[in-house]
């Protein structure tokens, strides 16, 4: 919290005009002229405490009143000495400049910089976990948001914000002493999953909807170029395929990656092959596979995809161990689940359920065969009615992190 020493209860006396010696005084601050950052929004206040975010950086500042006032004294260049006639308030001045609050009108694009905008707030974490504080904590599971829909045929920006809050019921919990995770107690498998594993939430890239898709493909990068540490677990909350692909896009410039695709219905996605294909971005990958109910396909950086691998009889018939050595995989796994479902209302919570079932051993197989490196979940449709969509999707969320971290 940023506090400052009211003029009024001051020991300071007020001050004329300051003397060339005065302004060498005064601290980094001094005569230097400062405006409100054009990137900050409100995001609560009461009469005591104001709470802005910093939409840039997704950093959340908490102000006393008359901190948040001695700022909007700002809003127009203005010199600090004009403002700030006592050592307190000066003080306060500079704690403003350091937290990002004042920048220099000379700098900065005081006039907000949305193109410059990496990342947003969210109103809730998934399960309630840690919010990102910087990539030295290094966390084993690292959480994104990218509400992109775009690439779907129906929305689904809306999912991040769903799944997140439905994930409050899965809460991630530590120890007494706040240090050690206790995971979460799977019942399918009757035992514990993700103990000891740390997890952080980074809240959502930000996503202009006007502009271009390679424009999303580049901040994605950036977000996760600096933020991710290199051994963390992503897990990338959808939006559609396309958030997904620009994941895969990045993990596999750290390392070569094959993306395994889960698709809850073929008839779901009919672009995605072309998205896949033809995406700049994911140009590089040479494998992709698509499990769906219609069976195996094994998609080429050549744009052929190949002949049918498995029927969708063969494929209910196999053990999931068999079916990944069938892939052949010989690199890590970026695991996208895509929860596309044409069905419209209640019966998409039904069919996803009756597909977690099916999904849940091959996705726990993958983990124990090769190294999955971040997965994403996408194409949630925004008018899945009732909580049992969202809650499966935490479910295979949880899953996948299991897979990946636990290996079991």
């Amino acid at each position: 919290m940023l506090d400052i020493v009211p003029a009024s209860t001051s020991t300071s006396p007020s001050r004329g005009p300051a003397t060339p010696q005065q302004r060498r005084d005064d601290g980094p601050c001094g005569g230097a002229r400062l405006v409100l950052c054009g990137d900050l929004e409100i995001e609560s206040r009461t009469p005591a405490y104001v709470v802005i975010v910093h939409t840039v950086t997704s950093r959340r500042l908490k102000l006393t009143t008359a901190a948040f006032d001695l700022a909007m004294r700002f809003q127009a260049p203005a010199a600090t000495l004009e403002i700030a006639n006592t050592s307190g308030l000066r003080a306060a001045v500079e704690r403003l400049v350091g937290a990002g609050v004042l920048v220099d009108p000379d700098a900065a694009d005081v006039g907000g910089a949305s193109s410059r905008r990496l990342r947003n707030a969210v109103p809730y974490r998934f399960c309630n976990a840690p919010a990102w504080q910087d990539r030295t904590s290094a966390p084993h599971l690292v959480i994104v948001g990218i509400p992109y829909d775009l690439g779907s045929d129906r929305g689904c920006r809306m999912s991040p914000l769903r799944i997140r809050e439905r994930s409050l019921g899965f809460a991630y919990r530590t120890d007494a002493a706040g240090e050690f995770p206790l995971g979460w107690f799977d019942a399918n498998r009757g035992l514990r999953i993700l103990r000891g594993a740390t997890m952080a939430d980074i809240g959502d890239i930000h996503v202009e909807y006007s502009e271009s898709r390679a424009a999303l493909y580049e901040r994605v990068d950036r977000v996760l170029s600096s933020e991710l540490p290199d051994q963390a677990v992503l897990l990338a909350i959808g939006g559609d395929i396309v958030a997904g692909l620009a994941v895969a896009a990045h993990m596999n410039a750290r390392m070569p990656v094959s993306i395994v695709r889960l698709v809850v219905s073929q008839a779901a996605s009919p672009h995605n092959d072309i998205d896949v294909r033809s995406g700049d971005a994911t140009g590089d990958i040479e494998h992709v596979f698509s499990i769906a109910p219609s069976g195996i396909r094994r998609q080429l950086r050549s744009d052929a995809v190949s002949t049918l691998v498995m029927d969708a009889d063969a494929l209910a018939l196999q053990h999931a161990d068999e079916i990944v050595r069938s892939l052949r995989i010989e690199s890590a796994i970026h695991l996208s689940i895509d929860l596309t479902c044409p069905m419209e209302g209640v019966a998409t919570g039904a069919v996803m359920a009756s597909w977690r079932r099916e999904v849940g051993p091959l996705i726990l197989a993958m983990g124990r065969a090769h190294r999955i490196v971040s997965i994403d979940l996408v194409g949630l449709p925004d008018d899945a009615q009732g909580a049992v969509a969202s809650t499966v999707a935490c479910h295979l969320a949880l899953t996948a992190l299991s897979a990946a971290h636990d290996r079991v």
